[in-house]
């Protein structure tokens, strides 16, 4: 007799693997059969990861591997109704998975205001996040403004079967705010440490999801490391890791360029233009999520061509149009400023100076150019490149020759917005002089040390070349210098024609 399996969507011969999702026939793969036949005959059981590895795959005791992820995300692909809010095969927090027969009532799930958004891009992120909190106190998701990490949350609470209390803590800026915030999440009527205490401790397991926490580092880390104990989970997002023991951090990045891309069409309703104009778009905004959806909203007026005409004027034109959207979602401009307003002095000096750099820069570079001698409480250049980086301001990538520096377009075009005169002029004449410098050094080197030194220039080829135009407005023998460290770089016929229009 044929073993047929009923599910609110479909049903599954657990033979032949074939799911009938109403007269469309699909068959799983072997392993996707195997672990679900496995559930199948352990209804409404809790079974552990490591016993799918070994009773399933067959894998050794203490094998960590993200294949039986991947297996269930393909699984609830097939025979759920919505993979993102499965009602068969759950997750059970701290354990594993749990198959629930088609008569149990699903488990009920949070949902979240506003229109729905596709997930693209993060499933390895998400995989990550939710595998963290099996065994981790506190999950923090870092990144900069506008690159998801509320959406990515989002999607994380809807994998995990689990009980969960959101609380949006964006607009509590005192102790008192944020436990009158955590309050209403929870359903508690008295917005004390005492009675949150008691309320968290008698809920068993909980995944307690705090989203914007970033202006809330003096007071709030302590209070978290109060509740994150025993089966509570804390997942929270911030500009920056809230350094407490137990926690493991997700840098959130911004989207790869084919998701990027994919996100703007979903979102733009019509357009005229090519895909290579819509592609430039996706990377004029760093590939943001929240840029990227902006801009969508403008392709209802402007075409990719008119809006990348534009591209001074975006900060303040990429506007969100959801009267629900948080303020600091409003614009591109107030994402961005939300985490300016949260500096000190000093990082906002440091930061604003960064603007000048153009393709990256490394750290001689940043102790040459960058001057904070108006603040005296700052830390070294080492200290403050790491309080920029950690408030996802900055990013680093390492390379055979050092660790280089880079900024998002955006924050960069923000803070040119920012610069005061005096930096701002200081700055821009520090610039060439230090990058002329460091050309003038490799040019006077031979051998292998000369080969380094140009492997070294190479990687500041952007840097020069503004240089050589900011000198031509305030020194041109500074500028022929300048066209004389390019001339020691390979240089396309393009930009050699235009450096012969200059007399170099």
């Amino acid at each position: 007799m044929t073993r047929r399996l009923p599910l609110s969507s479909c049903s599954v011969d657990l033979d032949t693997g074939d799911v009938d999702r109403d007269g469309a026939i699909v068959r799983l793969r072997t392993k996707e059969l195997q672990l679900l036949s496995y559930l199948v005959e352990r209804p409404r059981q809790d079974i552990s990861r490591e016993q799918l590895h070994t009773e399933v795959w067959g894998y050794a005791r203490g094998v960590r591997t993200r294949t039986l992820y991947n297996t269930v995300r393909r699984l609830r692909e097939t025979v759920e109704a919505n993979p993102s809010e499965p009602d068969h095969v759950v997750t059970v927090f701290g354990t594993g998975y749990r198959f629930v027969p088609t008569a149990a009532a699903p488990v009920t799930r949070p949902r979240f205001a506003g229109a729905p958004q596709i997930f693209l891009g993060r499933e390895d992120l998400a995989a990550e996040v939710t595998e963290a909190l099996q065994s981790h106190s506190i999950v923090t998701l870092t990144g900069p403004a506008g690159v998801g990490k509320t959406r990515l949350a989002q999607h994380c609470t809807q994998i995990l079967q689990v009980p969960m209390s959101w609380c949006d803590a964006s607009e509590a800026i005192t102790p008192d705010d944020f436990l009158r915030a955590l309050a209403v999440a929870l359903g508690v009527a008295g917005p004390t440490q005492g009675a949150l205490d008691a309320a968290i401790a008698a809920r068993g397991p909980l995944v307690l999801v705090i989203d914007n926490l970033e202006q809330l580092m003096e007071f709030a880390p302590a209070m978290i490391s109060r509740w994150a104990t025993g089966d509570v989970r804390v997942l929270a997002t911030s500009r920056e890791r809230l350094r407490l023991g137990g926690e493991h951090c997700v840098q959130v990045p911004p989207l790869p360029l084919e998701d990027g891309l994919a996100l703007l069409m979903h979102h733009a309703e019509a357009f005229e233009g090519d895909e290579g104009d819509l592609r430039r778009i996706v990377s004029k905004v760093d590939s943001l999520p929240l840029a990227i959806e902006l801009a969508a909203a403008r392709l209802r007026v402007l075409t990719p061509d008119q809006l990348l005409a534009r591209e001074e004027r975006w900060l303040r034109m990429l506007t969100n149009d959801d009267r629900n959207a948080p303020t600091r979602q409003e614009s591109l401009w107030n994402a961005i400023d939300w985490s300016w307003e949260l500096l000190h002095a000093w990082e906002r000096s440091a930061l604003r100076q960064c603007a000048v750099f153009r393709g990256g820069f490394d750290l001689d570079a940043f102790e040459g150019i960058v001057d904070l001698s108006a603040h005296p409480g700052a830390p070294d250049e080492v200290g403050v490149l790491q309080a920029l980086l950690d408030k996802s301001l900055l990013v680093s990538k390492r390379t055979d020759l050092g660790v280089r520096f880079h900024m998002f377009v955006s924050i960069r075009s923000y803070l040119e917005r920012r610069m005061t005169v005096l930096e701002l002029d200081s700055a821009l004449r520090r610039h060439p002089g230090y990058y002329v410098d460091l050309a003038g050094e490799a040019a006077s080197l031979e051998g292998g040390a000369r080969e380094t030194a140009l492997v070294r220039l190479a990687l500041e080829h952007e840097n020069l070349l503004a240089a050589f135009e900011r000198a031509l407005v305030i020194d041109p023998t500074l500028a022929a210098d300048a066209a004389q460290g390019l001339l020691l770089l390979p240089c396309s016929p393009e930009r050699r024609r235009e450096l012969e229009a200059y007399g170099v």
